[in-house]
């Protein structure tokens, strides 16, 4: 009974449905097993025999809707289509009315035909054939146009012009962002790299303008290239290590933002995290399995792998360079736009540079500036959780100083000789950078007394001296303070806002520190306002209008500042804005002067509450102190 009753048990092939018949049955295919059914054809599939049951081969219905999405995808290829046919024809209009200048230009320049004597003279020649015509060799007219910003004129170059800026990055900026080696500039044809990729030639071209005298080129060109870079990565998918190293020059130099932006906003932030972005879609952190990721992308540089090789990690490196500098100096959280991770490549330079591997100067260059610039980071985020986890730091001001006094004894370990960092003048000024940012967090409310308050604040004098002393010899022929790499600029900025907020606090020992201090404030001013042209100086508009906004308001109104707060902090009212604190705190004494500008108070000084600074008007030194920062004090004259 039981033999006879699997023996009708049979495959049971569906009819009449519509749709499209499968090769497994509707058991298999739910439970995920190979079935065997076409095999065991008229008979059950193996499983279900097992089972005891009828076997009933699977079907798919087709979706009702699958016309309209073909009829959809076939109207966006001709749209495409025709878009690509309007741009080519256009082009071949602009080609023809070139040609036709050109053949007008030639026809004006034609010069005359010789009289009929002189030709015939050459009969008279002793030689029985005339000599060959030598062939004048073709002149370079090659040029190359960008056209990407519909409201501006297109920009042009020669090719004398393109082999010039070439040289000029090469020679003034490539030693600041080395990610080519020197035979990449030594071997390179212009031409072949400008059809490679578009975007990092006009880059190239464009941070060789940073040391003209003109801002013109700079500016007209530099709105292409913003909307180059919306059609080559966001409009299309970027599939190129090339994309990776434009990014990188235009965030190295940045270009001039958009005016009253917020940070997240910044142009700058952007490309960070777009970089970031690309570079793990690409591959760039795991070199050694970097075939995984080449699917329909441009990864090689070189066709030399080591050389390949060297160049990935260097982009990969500045990325996370970069991304630390701009978002820690601008006061945001690292962590809340790329996250932080340490992978292979990141691990790999930090071993390679405590064990002394690295024979390159430029490599070694390049992981001594990614030690501080994680650092720098590490810094940041700790400082971040203090201010913001209070469950986990319920001690505030006691774990902030310990984060201080740990971090200041790392930086005084850069400083010695048994440092692994390269002794150079950049990575020092890099390592006092980063002893700004400490400086800068010491800055605001924590438990600690007046004198030691003062003795911070001689410190940070000292480091920004050594910061304008290490300036002087490394860019003796800088021409605009926009040429700066940012691991730089932001130095000298950092430099200038803490020189002017301390020159506005008495808090120094004697009359002679604020002279000292005003004579070299005036030398760190002097570099952001190097170029007299006002399309320069427009660039850095917003930082030179904080300092001579603060500046006339603490020679008009002393009182406004030093009363501000009851305490002799130097940050008291935006201390949560971590680096950029500062800064912040300078706009709020302009702000809160301009939102009380119709009550208006003089400057005399019996209305500064001198006693919490620790001055004395019966001490002479404390009463010259009072008299020089209440009596129309200016750190420009």
């Amino acid at each position: 009974m039981y033999v006879q009753q699997r023996k009708r048990l049979k495959l049971i092939t569906p009819s009449n449905i519509p749709g499209k018949v499968l090769k497994t049955c509707v058991r298999c295919r739910q439970h995920k097993t190979k079935c065997d059914a076409s095999r065991t054809d008229p008979l059950p599939c193996s499983h279900c025999f097992k089972k005891n049951i009828n076997c009933t081969l699977d079907i798919i219905t087709k979706d009702p809707n699958r016309s309209n999405d073909l009829v959809t995808k076939l109207t966006v290829d001709v749209r495409s289509l025709k878009k690509s046919l309007d741009t080519l024809i256009n082009r071949k209009f602009k080609m023809i009315n070139m040609l036709v200048e050109k053949g007008v230009l030639n026809v004006g320049k034609m010069t005359a035909t010789p009289p009929i004597s002189k030709i015939e003279a050459c009969l008279n020649s002793p030689l029985e054939t005339p000599m060959p015509l030598t062939p004048e060799s073709p002149k370079s007219d090659t040029s190359y146009t960008i056209n990407s910003h519909i409201s501006s004129r297109a920009f042009s170059i020669s090719q004398e012009e393109a082999v010039e800026s070439f040289h000029n990055y090469h020679l003034h900026f490539n030693r600041y962002l080395p990610i080519f080696p020197e035979e990449f500039f030594n071997t390179i044809n212009i031409e072949r790299f400008y059809q490679q990729n578009d975007l990092l030639f006009w880059s190239i071209i464009l941070t060789s303008y940073l040391n003209q005298p003109e801002a013109s080129k700079y500016l007209h060109l530099s709105n292409h290239i913003k909307s180059l870079v919306v059609g080559k990565c966001w409009f299309n998918t970027p599939r190129s290590v090339y994309i990776l190293s434009s990014l990188l020059i235009l965030t190295t130099w940045p270009l001039p933002s958009e005016k009253y932006l917020n940070n997240g906003e910044s142009i700058s932030i952007k490309y960070l995290s777009l970089m970031k972005n690309i570079s793990l879609q690409l591959g760039l952190h795991r070199s050694q399995f970097i075939d995984e990721f080449s699917h329909k992308t441009e990864i090689n540089v070189s066709d030399e792998l080591k050389l390949n090789n060297l160049i990935r990690e260097r982009i990969y490196k500045f990325i996370n360079i970069n991304s630390n500098y701009c978002l820690i100096y601008s006061g945001l959280s690292h962590l809340n736009y790329n996250g932080f991770q340490q992978d292979y490549i990141i691990n790999k330079a930090n071993q390679d540079l405590f064990n002394n591997n690295i024979d390159n100067e430029e490599d070694k260059y390049i992981n001594s500036l990614l030690k501080i610039s994680l650092v720098q980071l590490k810094l940041n985020e700790n400082m971040n959780d203090i201010i913001n986890d209070k469950k986990v730091y319920a001690h505030a001001n006691s774990d902030k100083l310990i984060n201080l006094n740990m971090f200041e004894i790392i930086l005084n370990d850069f400083n010695k000789d048994t440092s692994p960092l390269l002794s150079n003048n950049l990575i020092k000024l890099s390592v006092e950078f980063l002893k700004l940012q400490l400086f800068v967090y010491s800055f605001s409310r924590m438990d600690i007394s007046l004198v030691e308050y003062r003795r911070c604040i001689m410190n940070a004098i000292k480091s920004c001296y050594l910061i304008l002393d290490l300036f002087a010899k490394e860019f003796v022929d800088i021409k605009n303070v926009n040429q700066l790499p940012v691991h730089y600029k932001f130095i000298i900025e950092l430099t200038s806002l803490i020189m002017l907020r301390i020159h506005s606090c008495p808090l120094l020992n004697t009359l002679d520190d604020y002279h000292v201090l005003k004579e070299n404030f005036q030398k760190a001013y002097g570099i952001l306002s190097l170029n007299n042209d006002k399309a320069w100086l427009s660039i850095n508009g917003r930082l030179r209008k904080i300092i001579e906004k603060y500046d006339n308001l603490f020679r008009e109104k002393p009182q406004s500042i030093l009363n501000a707060a009851d305490s002799f902090f130097l940050i008291s009212k935006m201390q949560n804005y971590l680096v950029s604190s500062l800064n912040y705190e300078m706009v709020w004494y302009i702000y809160q002067d301009w939102k009380n500008e119709d009550n208006s108070e003089d400057g005399k000084t019996q209305g500064i509450n001198w006693l919490k600074f620790g001055l004395n008007e019966k001490n002479v030194t404390s009463k010259e102190i009072m008299d020089y920062l209440s009596n129309e004090c200016s750190i420009f004259k």
